[in-house]
Order: C-alpha cells, then structure tokens, then sequence
C-alpha cells in the first residue's frame, strides 16, 4: 500500500534546496482513492505554495476498481500456447496543483504530474514477476530521482 510518511523529503531543484512536504489526510475522489494534500513547507522552495482552497497542492493513488486476473484462455498454434488479450491493471500516483499565477498575476493552471504503472495480470502473482515489478520500480524512480532536475529542464526548455 502506497502510504508515504510526512513529511515527505522532495529532491533538490533549481530553486528547491532541502525541500519537505508536510503531508495531511484529504477526501479522496473515489473509495479506490488515498488522497493527501501539502499541508506545509520546509527548506527553501522560492515561489511554491502549500495548498490552500484555490490553489490545491494534491498527492494521490489509484488502483483499478477491479483487479483484473489472468484468465485461462489460451489457443494452441503450431505447439505453443498463447494467451489472448492479457488483461492490465492500472495504478496511478498523481500530483496535482491548480490556480498558478504567472508573473503579470493572472491565474491559470493546472499542473498535472502522473506516474502509471501498467502490470499485465498475473505477474505479480510469481515470484519472478515479482522481483521483475520489484526491479522495473526501482530503476524508474531511481532515475527519476537522479534525474529531476533534468525532468524539470524538460518540461520548461520543452527539450530531451
């Protein structure tokens, strides 16, 4: 279960030095939701803002309301088995923040960020497949963490 600690200690970024993000409980949107808001700041987060009713600051999880399985349909073509249609289960970790305001101080927004993590049915319920979800997590948040500021420069140079 996806359950972070607060505060929450964010990666260092351009403007960002030691960043933390106190965490509260929210209403979720759904019962297949968690739901958090940034109650406080710490470090030096130049410009950022906690959440406030007209500009949310938002963490959130997803899981499929029904949780596929892998059904055994399978077809036979020259000796080997196939499976048809794998099902997916998808898990959502979404940040979101609304009512930006830009220099001039017209408010405009939102900020979305999602991360998804799509499993085929069935592989999480073997111990390879578990250390294969297990290892694809780890390089994916591991670069992400490594490379934030990167991803940022992205987003506003719009650039690879």
């Amino acid at each position: 279960m996806f359950n972070p600690s607060s505060p929450v200690t964010g990666q260092a970024v351009t403007g960002l030095t030691s960043p933390t993000f106190t965490l509260a409980a929210d209403t979720p949107v759904s019962l297949y939701e968690r739901q958090w808001y940034v109650s406080a700041l710490g470090g030096t987060q130049t410009g950022v803002a906690a959440h406030s009713a007209d500009r949310p600051f938002t963490l959130r999880t997803k899981r499929p309301s029904v949780i596929k399985t892998l059904v055994a349909k399978a077809m036979q073509v020259s000796g080997l088995t196939q499976y048809i249609s794998i099902p997916v289960n998808s898990y959502d970790i979404l940040v979101n923040t609304k009512g930006q305001v830009d220099s001039s101080g017209l408010t405009y927004g939102p900020i979305r960020m999602r991360l998804t993590i799509d499993c085929a049915a069935g592989i999480p319920s073997t111990a390879n497949g578990i250390a294969q979800v297990r290892a694809a997590a780890s390089l994916l948040l591991g670069s992400a963490t490594n490379q934030v500021d990167g991803l940022v420069n992205n987003v506003v140079a719009g650039t690879n």
